[in-house]
């Protein structure tokens, strides 16, 4: 291994979901009901180990359970419980896209559905803390 990002704490976007921002606004309830899957999803994923290497087992295309423990043990610390991106893990990718230049975080990201959620309880619940 090169490096650890999630070790290190350095911040990098290294996934994300995009819709335009006219999408978002005129599907609100299906940007909500997927947002909320994702959660559930991730959690799944962080909680259900067995599960989880069944998945990539299949997506990874790899049965050597050396390659699944280190990927569930790298990406269960990766997955936020609360999927929003840092202002510094975009900022890293205005920095080296030439596209992105002369943006803000802000102007990448919509985090109203994953914030609905939370002050709704929906993440604390699905947690069970």
């Amino acid at each position: 291994m090169l490096g650890d990002f999630a070790q290190e704490n350095i911040q990098i976007q290294q996934l994300g979901v995009a819709v335009t921002r006219a999408y978002a606004q005129s599907h609100e309830q299906t940007v909500l009901k997927f947002t909320r899957a994702y959660i559930q999803g991730i959690h799944r994923f962080k909680t259900d180990k067995a599960f989880a290497e069944q998945v990539m087992r299949e997506y990874l295309d790899t049965t050597d359970q050396t390659q699944l423990d280190d990927a569930f043990n790298t990406y269960k610390d990766v997955f936020e419980k609360v999927p929003t991106p840092s202002d510094a893990s975009l900022q890293s990718i205005i920095d080296t896209v030439p596209e992105a230049k002369g943006k803000s975080p802000g102007d990448l990201m919509d985090p109203r559905f994953v914030q609905k959620l939370q002050q709704q309880g929906f993440i604390k619940q699905t947690y069970g803390s």
